[in-house]
């Protein structure tokens, strides 16, 4: 029950709530006290000076005995919460009202007293409590004046030990029967107000965490709110469909993987075993073949050795190019040079095989953004798949045109071509893409259709059998330097 999130902010607010219930009714008592200190204060403020307009209590030979003890005996009968302090007028006491045993002080602090008799004091004035040796009380006070000099003070405490007596006696059972009941109820109430309001904060996430628990499918829409709950709500939501999305792109990966894996490992078993034939026959009959045998036997073993080695480099570049992240090195080039480089580098083969090679070219093409590595090797890999599946006497035509935001490049041949019921599977490395069992174009297409992908666009084709097939991708132009500051500035 503590694991949960609701759990725990129920017993931080109960805490919380607490804490704060304790600090209040300590702020409460003490506000009271001072209020019933000012108060008390505010209503005996002229108590003092009319007891000493009413009693001589200093005379030239000192205190007035007669006059104190009436005073004493007046306030016993009266008003027993009250004790009289008479000073003089350096603040020591020369007579009071209290038994002697339990006066601790023998001097009073004048200051308190001087600010009370000071015109609109910030009331309650507190004094030194006689009976108290650190204490302080409300008073009342007035100066005892004769022949218009100071004699003394009179120094009347509001509420002596007696009041305070019975305070202690009886405060704390009310203080247990409406303060503590009315404090508790109070917590009580915001506690369970907490708790709604918690509740109704956390339920999305509660719903959420059990529709995971319970793998429950995520809606598509997003409807968490517009708050903080919501919004991680909803970006939970569209992660966890990330999530899924790769992993199954990694499970289709990895199925493909398995495919090519098991059809390339027949690609290279033929080759393979075509050389290892071909080398155990010249080691076990060198001497019985003659000259010419040899050169032959020699010629295929090196054909297969360099077929061999096609595949694995072809396996290694696909394999980097599906790697989790490739990173592209985005350059801007003339995409019409590197289409007229590679035209020339293979027209010495495609003499060779009689085939002939050209190129059509639109004048004054935009340059483009891309990786030229790895725009280089797509368009290497189609022009030599364009060569291994034309026969002689053929032909293969490059052309380079400008649409509005893109350049377009186009590989036709004239070869075997395929049919329509091959036309969809063209670009699948598990089959192939030519016309005989030994030729290897799938894995090479594969290969363009990867790098493509990487720069955001797609190979498209176009084949009939034996009218030959047609390949074209495109590629966006490249961002003009006051555009790409626009929009830099903009994202800033």
């Amino acid at each position: 029950m503590l694991n949960t999130l609701f759990a725990r902010l129920a017993i931080m607010l109960f805490l919380l709530m607490s804490g704060l219930g304790l600090g209040l009714l300590v702020v409460v008592r003490d506000a009271n006290r001072t209020y019933q200190r000012a108060l008390d204060q505010a209503l005996n403020r002229e108590l003092a000076a009319h007891m000493v307009d009413a009693f001589p209590l200093l005379t030239a030979n000192g205190p007035n005995p007669a006059a104190t003890q009436a005073l004493f005996h007046d306030l016993m009968v009266l008003n027993p919460s009250i004790e009289v302090y008479l000073l003089d007028r350096t603040g020591r006491l020369l007579s009071y009202s209290a038994p002697t045993d339990h006066v601790r002080r023998a001097r009073v602090d004048l200051g308190p007293i001087e600010r009370f008799l000071g015109p609109d004091p910030a009331l309650p004035v507190l004094g030194d409590d006689p009976r108290s040796a650190t204490g302080l009380k409300a008073f009342s006070a007035a100066r005892i004046l004769r022949n218009g000099r100071l004699t003394g003070y009179l120094y009347v405490i509001l509420a002596g030990e007696a009041k305070d007596a019975l305070a202690t006696s009886t405060i704390p059972a009310y203080v247990r029967r409406v303060g503590v009941a009315g404090v508790l109820l109070s917590l009580a109430i915001a506690w369970i107000a907490g708790l709604l309001i918690i509740a109704l904060l956390t339920r999305r996430l509660t719903r959420l965490s059990r529709r995971l628990a319970a793998s429950d499918p995520l809606p598509p829409s997003v409807t968490g709110g517009n708050d903080e709950l919501g919004r991680i709500e909803d970006q939970f939501v569209r992660m966890t469909q990330r999530i899924r999305e790769q992993l199954q792109a990694l499970s289709r990966a990895d199925s493909r993987r398995r495919t090519l894996v098991a059809h390339v490992s027949l690609d290279l078993r033929t080759p393979l075993a075509s050389l290892q034939g071909h080398l155990e026959t010249l080691a076990l009959k060198c001497h019985d073949l003659s000259p010419a045998q040899r050169e032959r036997f020699l010629h295929t073993a090196l054909r297969n050795s360099r077929q061999l080695t096609e595949l694995v480099t072809q396996l290694f570049e696909l394999a980097k190019l599906d790697a989790a992240e490739p990173r592209l090195r985005l350059e801007t080039f003339p995409l019409q040079e590197l289409v007229q480089d590679e035209v020339l580098k293979h027209r010495i083969a495609a003499a060779d095989r009689h085939i002939r090679i050209s190129l059509h070219s639109d004048r004054h093409l935009p340059d483009v953004d891309a990786d030229i590595a790895l725009v280089q090797r797509a368009l290497d890999n189609l022009i030599t798949n364009a060569l291994r599946h034309t026969p002689p006497g053929g032909s293969i035509t490059v052309r380079l045109t400008g649409e509005a935001t893109r350049n377009r490049v186009t590989v036709s041949d004239t070869g075997c071509g395929v049919d329509s019921a091959r036309l969809k599977h063209l670009l699948d490395p598990a089959l192939r893409a030519g016309c005989t069992a030994s030729d290897n174009g799938g894995l090479g297409l594969t290969i363009v259709r990867r790098i493509l992908e990487l720069h955001g666009t797609t190979l498209r084709l176009h084949s009939m059998a034996g009218r030959g097939t047609t390949l074209w991708f495109s590629l966006a132009h490249a961002v003009r330097l006051s555009e790409r500051d626009a929009t830099v500035g903009m994202k800033m």
